[in-house]
């Protein structure tokens, strides 16, 4: 039996289905967008039938991020703030930076 063969076998179920191909290519060890065209080739010609599922991810941009280590604009503005001491807007741009110290300043007078 070909190594091709045994891993297609290794996948599929009982009702010879294959119930995800993500990462296929890598067990046969062939390029994705090669496989992904021989799966729709082979769909076209009917002798397989595709369900494709779509699946969204979410990621946090390099903002979001920055945010979800240091806190919020406004949280970071307002914990560099001493209670009871008079505070410039220049001093703040220094500690925290100008666009946190921006944004920061505006949501925490909200």
């Amino acid at each position: 039996m070909l190594a091709v063969e045994k891993t297609v076998l290794k996948y599929m179920n009982d009702n010879g289905e294959i119930k995800n191909t993500e990462n296929f290519h890598v067990e046969l060890k062939v390029d994705k967008e090669a496989f992904d065209n021989t799966l729709k080739s082979l769909s076209a010609e009917e002798y397989i039938k595709l369900n494709v599922i779509e699946r969204k991810e979410i990621e946090l941009t390099d903002e979001g991020k920055s945010y979800a280590q240091n806190g919020s604009p406004e949280f970071q503005f307002v914990t560099n703030m001493v209670v009871g001491e008079v505070t410039s807007m220049a001093t703040m741009e220094g500690k925290v930076g100008k666009n946190i110290a921006k944004i920061g300043f505006g949501k925490a007078m909200k």
